[in-house]
């Protein structure tokens, strides 16, 4: 496990509401996003609006989190969106860039946190219900029984 080696310092310099075509994707961008995705995200925007910032370095303009968001908020002609805003040298930014989802990706799921937290929702969003019943199928919740085989009776336990 890495240790703490040093103090750790905030890099997040600030936060502004800003129009979305300012944002600069950065081009070393390793994600692409499909179409399952873009549906699960945009049924998110639906259904409870812009909720987290896009993450901007300071130093460079490069958007380090928030490529897919800042494309749908562009399509759908969203004005004003939050930004935070990081200062990170620039010879960091492949590291932040490889690091930020990948890094989410290695939680492993409560299966009873998950179940009760599916069991609580409710969406008609086609998008999200398609992503949340992924998530489901991943974790093995919701798995069609498997057919239980017949006990052949007592021919099988009698000796000869």
């Amino acid at each position: 496990m890495a240790e703490k080696t040093r103090a750790w310092e905030s890099r997040v310099v600030g936060w502004d509401l800003v129009s979305p075509e300012s944002l600069l994707a950065h081009p070393g961008n390793f994600r692409r996003h499909p179409a399952a995705q873009r549906e699960a995200l945009r049924g998110s925007l639906n259904e409870l609006d812009i909720i987290a910032p896009c993450l901007v370095n300071k130093v460079t303009g490069h958007l380090l989190d928030g490529h897919a968001r800042v494309e749908e908020y562009l399509s759908a002609g969203v004005e004003g969106v939050p930004v935070a805003y990081v200062e990170i040298p620039e010879d960091k930014e492949a590291l932040a860039l490889l690091s930020l989802d990948p890094i989410a990706a290695l939680a492993e799921a409560d299966t009873e946190a998950l179940d009760a937290l599916l069991r609580e929702v409710v969406t008609n969003d086609a998008g999200l219900q398609a992503m949340l019943e992924d998530l489901a199928k991943k974790a093995g919740l919701y798995l069609e029984p498997k057919p239980l085989i017949e006990d052949p009776g007592a021919e099988m336990d009698r000796a000869d």
